[in-house]
């Protein structure tokens, strides 16, 4: 079933969105242990982090993002280990990388899980180090080794404040701009509805239904089976073409008439909605002994058809005076 709404302005925007909110990566710059994150990753569920280590158990195309096979490996500090995914195609094991990505809980595909505890880099960032990297990285874990032993020494804070860990992303220029590009894509979004809401559908849609011969009494395949047929056309007038659906009112006079089959030219049934691009034939058939007293009074014969998404109704009225010879075997 087609619909018919420009969609292409509301593509667009959200197109828009999807490039501000996601092709700019947050890029926190403090490196985090990865100690830190699994022993509180409801804190960094969803949250862009920074982390450093040296890479194993490297397998290539093992992770597939859509349409698009990605490395995993294995990334280890001196607190621990925590397995990456991402754009990493030209690292080896035992090089010694920094990593921005996201960390994931949990990774599911439909409704199964596939994964849990992931850095999901694959829009971050992957930078292979030099060699410089291992001494300053020993350097550094001296420091924080002797800064653990002096803060074991000193007694424990009560204050829940002084023991948290922080849930917020650290405030860079690459997440300021992602909030400015979130609130233009949000304006341009709404400016783009307004137009399809104050033009609907309905104004922009219109069919003329023509009677193109008088009604006639034709024969059915099984004996002494006839029927009423009307022929008519549909012409569609508009930029939209109407979607008929099956909801067809005929009327005789005051005395309501049941549709028992639609067909076109070559006598195929009709299947609904009918989508009119331009014009279309369609044959109305009623039951011969219900209908052909109001059909020989001539009174004036209305149709209405009615479309199928915004629920306009359209009108066509005629006067029959029925031939009484009987046509051809549908």
């Amino acid at each position: 079933m087609k619909k018919h709404f420009n969609n292409r302005p509301i593509f667009l925007s959200l197109f828009l969105l999807l490039i501000f909110n996601c092709g700019i990566a947050q890029s926190p710059n403090i490196i985090t242990k990865i100690k830190t994150i699994l022993q509180n990753v409801n804190a960094y569920n969803d949250t862009f982090v920074l982390i450093t280590g040296k890479v194993s158990d490297l397998k290539r195309d093992a992770v597939q993002i859509g349409f698009v096979n990605l490395p995993e490996f294995t990334l280890t500090d001196r607190s621990g280990s925590i397995n990456v995914f991402g754009m990493a195609y030209t690292i080896k094991n035992n090089d010694s990388i920094t990593v921005i990505g996201k960390f994931r809980k949990e990774r599911k595909i439909g409704q199964f899980a596939v994964g849990e505890n992931e850095l999901d880099a694959s829009n971050g960032q992957i930078t292979v180090l030099e060699s410089l990297y291992l001494d300053q990285q020993v350097k550094q874990d001296s420091i924080d080794a002797a800064q653990l032993e002096l803060q074991l020494n000193q007694p424990e804070s009560t204050d829940p404040l002084d023991n948290s860990v922080p849930t917020h992303i650290v405030d860079t220029p690459s997440s300021r701009m992602v909030t400015y590009a979130t609130i233009l894509g949000s304006l341009f979004t709404i400016l783009t509805f307004i137009p399809l809401l104050l033009r609907r559908r309905r104004f922009n849609i219109d069919l003329k239904i023509v009677s193109l011969a008088p009604a006639t009494i034709v024969r059915g395949v099984l004996v002494n089976e006839k029927f009423i047929c009307v022929n008519l056309k549909l012409y569609n007038l508009k930029q939209l073409p109407p979607d008929i659906n099956s909801h067809i009112v005929c009327q005789m006079g005051n005395a309501n008439l049941t549709v028992i089959k639609a067909t076109s030219d070559d006598n195929s049934e009709i299947k609904f909605p009918i989508l009119v691009e331009r014009s279309i034939s369609i044959n109305l058939y009623f039951n011969y002994e219900d209908s052909i007293q109001l059909f020989s009074n001539s009174d004036k014969f209305i149709i209405k058809l009615k479309d199928e998404f915004c629920g306009k109704i359209f009108t066509g009225r005629f006067n029959y005076n029925i031939v009484l010879q009987e046509d051809e075997v549908v």
